[in-house]
């Protein structure tokens, strides 16, 4: 399978989204799926791996609490296009698909050519006045994506205040070959001094300065305690010249990739003060290394840690409280044993191979039917044109929204008028003479529920192709793989070479030339 992995954070940029991306496609392509990472130009990036491509230039921007990354340049739709025809993708998985740039920008590209979109969402947010302005313009695409992946449950929380969609939750993964415990015993932080952990990208959100607050307190208790501060970003200089109080006690090692578990090895409490998480990757990559932790009581976090055996939470913004926590679990080294332990169990749980049977379950899904996407209470030319209904039931197929016939096809339960299944290849090719309604949702309408003859099995109507299977049990929201359906969604066209993966029968279906583009339906 090739995969198009379309982000706008990617390393050298230190954070979430680039871990998912970069560990994402690592397994996928283990497995011997072409997986490749599009991204744009950052500054000192320097050498990239075999498997990513970068066009555009990355600038940094102000967003949520934090910096975030827009990609400029010129022709970054037709350059786009022409990159995904080079990978050859199968399908374009959006990292944040309604964020500008490269998420609309990819998202447009693959849908000219034909391709199913995934969209997985890593944002959480108490408002977003830019989802509020825009969000009539964005729910058409958001409901056009083939597949909507949220990290977790708040991501889900905050979409949906702007939103009509539905999410499936697939969580961050954590590579637990690569992050793991290096020896170091908790009884060593009463004999060596103890050795307190940041790491994380330096703005304003993940609240170093909380930290750096609560060591006057901390040092009073355990003058030999050590910080240091793993990760780098625009307000570096600030904390550097705010920690110059405190002297050698707080070192900062600027930005790391490989050492990372060193660092976590060899730490005995890990600090994570950030203000807003939608879900928290430095969290799992502590637990995989069996380092206990102190982190914020905020909505991702909490949903993660999930009771508490892993981590003490601990009120964001509040230096007293910190220093109160750190104290106390530097001077109890069998809770922070038992810590440790229960943090090795739950990152087993987030292991990459166990995220990625999921993912790639989402790929073929989208692959099989590509437009069966579609919102409850849609207008017919803001999605694929499947009927859009209250999900009830999931038929054979894998479409919500209907009821089961006794034949295996679906009855929808506004209309309760029968779906019947695709014609096998045995049906005889005759078309029958009909005459089609005069309103552009009738139209949709009479011909999902039509029971029309197979076109002849040789012949595959989107790719040119000749299918190489014929399914008998598929259910006839299948027919939204017609190309005669992908027209009236989109004008598209197939990648020269691939195949589309439907493999029961098309079905052709007249479609009279006095019908107009109309509202986004192309019809040709």
């Amino acid at each position: 399978m090739r995969v198009a992995l379309v982000t706008e954070f990617y390393y050298p940029h230190l954070g979430g989204v680039s871990e998912h991306v970069h560990h994402l496609a690592i397994e996928l392509r283990r497995r011997g799926h072409e997986a490749t990472v599009v991204t744009s130009n950052m500054a000192g990036q320097g050498a990239d791996p075999p498997f990513v491509r970068r066009l555009g230039t990355s600038r940094l921007v102000y967003s949520n609490g934090s910096f975030a990354r827009v990609t400029t340049g010129f022709g970054l739709g037709r350059r786009m296009t022409t990159m995904l025809r080079e990978i050859g993708a199968e399908v374009v998985h959006l990292q944040d698909a309604l964020a500008p740039t490269l998420g609309l920008v990819a998202s447009s590209a693959a849908w000219r050519l034909g391709l199913p979109v995934v969209g997985t969402f890593h944002t959480w947010f108490r408002r977003s006045p830019g989802y509020w302005a825009f969000r009539r313009l964005l729910q058409p695409r958001l409901d056009r994506l083939a597949a909507r992946i949220a990290v977790s449950r708040p991501v889900v929380q905050a979409m949906t205040k702007y939103f009509r969609a539905e999410f499936e939750i697939i969580p961050n993964g954590v590579n637990v070959g690569y992050f793991h415990p290096n020896g170091r015993r908790p009884s060593d932080a009463l004999t060596l001094g103890p050795r307190l952990l940041f790491l994380g990208r330096l703005d304003p959100r993940n609240g170093l300065d909380t930290v750096l607050a609560a060591m006057p307190a901390i040092l009073a208790a355990y003058p030999a305690t050590r910080l240091t501060v793993v990760g780098d970003g625009p307000l570096r200089g600030y904390y550097q010249r705010k920690a110059r109080p405190l002297g050698d006690r707080v070192r900062f090692a600027g930005a790391v990739f490989t050492e990372r578990p060193d660092y976590y090895g060899t730490a005995d409490l890990y600090l994570c003060p950030t203000t807003k998480a939608s879900f928290g990757i430095t969290l799992l990559e502590a637990m995989a290394s069996g380092t206990p932790m102190i982190v914020s009581d905020i909505t991702g976090f909490r949903e993660l840690v999930d009771g508490g055996a892993e981590a003490v939470l601990v009120p964001k913004n509040d230096p007293a409280a910190w220093a109160a926590a750190a104290t106390a679990l530097i001077d109890d080294p069998a809770r922070r044993t038992r810590m440790g332990a229960a943090g090795l169990a739950k990152a087993a749980r987030y292991a990459w191979p166990r995220i990625a049977d999921q993912v790639l379950t989402v790929y073929e899904r989208v692959i099989r039917c590509p437009l069966c996407s579609c919102r409850p209470g849609s207008r017919p030319w803001e999605c694929s044109p499947r009927a859009c209904i209250t999900p009830t039931h999931r038929c054979s197929a894998g479409r919500s929204g209907v009821a089961p016939a006794p034949d295996g096809g679906c009855i929808s339960p506004s209309t309760t008028a029968r779906t019947p299944r695709l014609p096998t290849a045995s049906s005889t090719h005759s078309r029958p003479s009909v005459s089609l309604p005069h309103s552009l949702w009738s139209v949709t309408t009479w011909a999902v529920s039509l029971r029309q003859p197979a076109a002849p099995p040789s012949w595959d109507m989107r790719s040119g192709t000749t299918p190489s299977t014929t399914s008998n049990s598929t259910c006839a929201a299948r027919l939204a793989c017609d190309r005669s359906f992908s027209r009236l969604t989109t004008r598209s066209r197939q990648l020269p070479g691939s195949r589309h993966a439907c493999s029961a029968p098309r079905t052709a279906i007249a479609i009279p030339s006095w019908v107009r583009r109309r509202g986004g339906w192309a019809i040709a």
